[in-house]
């Protein structure tokens, strides 16, 4: 595990599998990650527990979690989880999520009773 941490901070580049408490820099993700930060990353991420996006150019998919998303352009699929937001561009669909935003663009904003409801608030 720390020698995948320390090619993640190093070396950037692309990464797809699970990880747990990693910090990722200028990576192109597709990954499931926990307890993770992302620094001008982007790609696709699922991830429980607690998630660090910063300058973030990709999706989310925040699970069971604890996200703060800084100076990013994303788009978010939230489930049973609390979002912190301070100065994105954001796409976002909540089922059963906290959202506290400020200083954000909010483009789209989905607000769910279940995945299969597609109409929105």
């Amino acid at each position: 595990m720390i020698l995948l941490l320390l090619l993640a901070i190093v070396q950037g580049g692309f990464y797809e599998g699970a990880f747990d408490s990693t910090y990722f820099a200028d990576a192109n993700l597709n990954v499931t990650a926990t307890n993770s930060v992302f620094d001008n990353c982007t790609g696709v991420v699922a991830i429980g527990e607690n998630g660090t996006f910063s300058r973030f150019n990709g999706t989310i998919f925040a699970e069971r979690a604890n996200i703060t998303i800084t100076e990013s352009n994303a788009t978010i699929h939230c489930s049973n989880s609390t979002i912190i937001a301070l100065k994105n561009r954001l796409n976002i669909t909540l089922k059963n999520c906290t959202l506290k935003a400020s200083l954000n663009e909010i483009l789209e904003l989905k607000v769910l009773d279940d995945w299969n409801d597609t109409s929105g608030p």
